[in-house]
């Protein structure tokens, strides 16, 4: 009996155990959900300056970030009270130089190499909910894209390049903090002889969204799979808006009509823009305003540069016959129609 009562007390004790770590462990949930709220209390500039250690009274005059500031700066979201003037002060574009010089230091500029530019008899057009509706985005695309091509043949017939530029600060602590991801900021699709810049509005053009599910349009992204979470998510908000039935894009590189260039290297190795461009086309592509404030509108005329000059580039690609035959000799398994028409493009 007095073993029985033994185990039987050793049990209880251990039930006993188990409650009370789950009561703590309940505690410590509770006291973070009560940190979260109140650190959302504070506005974006408050927080920023406490994380910097800077006196909001008596700010720095110039921007001159370093490197382990530009990284808190990078986990910061301007989620509550926006303000402008201070936003723009932190976005200063010294921060995205500050970026450079970081990876000029590792060599990942080329002062060598001649710029990558735009050929001048490209044409480009920049459109943003300040001057343009979501039916100019819409007429853009059906003129330049979905008129060239054969509505009877259900086949693999054009192929766009694309890109999107986020707003860092926001993108950043959305995604790595909140685990969720807001829409884009911007849109870059380019066509063989044309490229539309788009700052987004957040109901999103139906073209769009149609040229993300039409099978026979090829989609190629450089490093999509950030591109593809947020462009779903766009699509999300849009099916809201409109009060459509929500499915899924299901944007991925193994889909037939989506390439992910920067996989030349085969599955699960990826190559930058930036490399790609050095590699097969000889050119230095900058990322001076890789973490600029993509959100302004209308864009100021160096990002504007920026944003044309990504997904150019990346279309370009297509037309190098050393860049066609190693990303087709990587990937065997590509079908036939995709495959014939990336042959064309070096034809």
């Amino acid at each position: 009996k007095k073993s029985s009562n033994s185990l039987f007390d050793k049990m209880h004790k251990n039930k006993k155990n188990k409650k009370g770590r789950g009561k703590r462990k309940n505690d410590n949930r509770q006291k973070k959900i009560t940190n979260e709220s109140s650190y959302k209390e504070n506005s974006v500039v408050d927080l920023i300056f406490d994380m910097l250690e800077w006196d909001k009274k008596d700010p720095p005059s110039s921007i001159e970030l370093t490197e382990d500031e530009l990284d808190i700066l990078n986990l910061v979201e301007p989620q509550v009270k926006v303000e402008e003037d201070y936003l723009d002060f932190l976005y200063n574009s010294k921060s995205a130089h500050i970026v450079n010089n970081r990876r000029s230091k590792k060599g990942e500029d080329d002062d060598d190499l001649p710029p990558m530019t735009m050929d001048k008899d490209h044409e480009w057009d920049y459109y943003h909910p300040g001057e343009n509706t979501v039916g100019d985005v819409d007429k853009w695309i059906e003129e330049h894209i979905f008129s060239k091509i054969d509505q009877e043949n259900p086949n693999v017939q054009l192929l766009v390049t694309m890109d999107t530029e986020f707003d860092a600060i926001k993108t950043h602590f959305i995604s790595m903090k909140l685990k969720k991801f807001d829409h884009p900021d911007v849109v870059q699709i380019t066509t063989d002889d044309h490229t539309l810049i788009y700052s987004i509005h957040p109901i999103g053009p139906s073209k769009f969204f149609d040229l993300c599910k039409d099978k026979r349009i090829v989609k190629c992204f450089v490093g999509g799979s950030n591109d593809f979470k947020y462009i779903e998510n766009w699509y999300r908000t849009y099916t809201m808006f409109h009060c459509l039935q929500y499915k899924k894009l299901n944007m991925s590189a193994t889909n037939d009509d989506i390439l992910d260039l920067g996989l030349i290297e085969g599955r699960g190795r990826q190559m930058s823009g930036k490399n790609l461009v050095k590699t097969y086309l000889q050119r230095n592509l900058s990322k001076t305003f890789q973490l600029s404030r993509w959100s302004r509108v209308p864009l100021p005329d160096e990002q504007l540069e920026y944003s044309k000059l990504d997904s150019y580039s990346f279309h370009q690609l297509c037309f190098s016959k050393k860049f066609i035959s190693d990303f087709l000799s990587k990937h065997p398994n590509m079908s036939t129609h995709v495959r014939s028409l990336l042959k064309s493009k070096i034809s």
